[in-house]
């Protein structure tokens, strides 16, 4: 698999919080820009991939779950259940949080476990539970 696709998934998820589901705005001229790695910035084509990725659902092991899957957008791209369903119908410890006002955070999942997009991009798809690319030692079974 392209080692380049978690950093399109992250940048998918950035796309669906600044509106990609919808045309793009531009932020007023006093907010800061928005901040992206020198080698991942913001582009057309990387948020139609993005955005592209964050409903395939051939990223997970099993092709049955997408990151849309538990992040619904009518319900501002978050998981009404209170657990999460992922690959095989296995449950998460929680749901997927909101994906809304996130495009200036810097800690990521429910517990704050990570700092950039491109890293919290790898965390479902590595996830036992989730996408289920884990052999469950810890090793990856795609994005190599």
């Amino acid at each position: 698999m392209n080692r380049d696709l978690p950093a399109a998934a992250a940048l998918g998820t950035l796309a669906l919080l600044l509106g990609a589901c919808g045309p793009l705005v531009t932020a007023p001229s006093h907010f800061p820009p928005l901040p992206a790695p020198a080698d991942n910035q913001l582009t057309s084509a990387r948020l139609e991939l993005g955005k592209k990725l964050f409903y395939d659902k051939r990223l997970s092991r099993t092709r049955e779950v997408s990151c849309a899957s538990c992040h619904l957008r009518e319900n501002a791209f978050a998981d009404p259940r209170s657990v999460s369903v992922g690959v095989q119908g296995r449950t998460a410890a929680r749901n997927a949080p909101a994906l809304a006002n996130l495009a200036r955070s810097t800690t990521f999942f429910w517990d704050g476990g990570v700092k950039t997009l491109e890293q919290q991009a790898i965390g479902p798809i590595t996830n036992p539970l989730e996408d289920g690319h884990d052999d469950g030692g810890g090793r990856r079974t795609c994005c190599r």
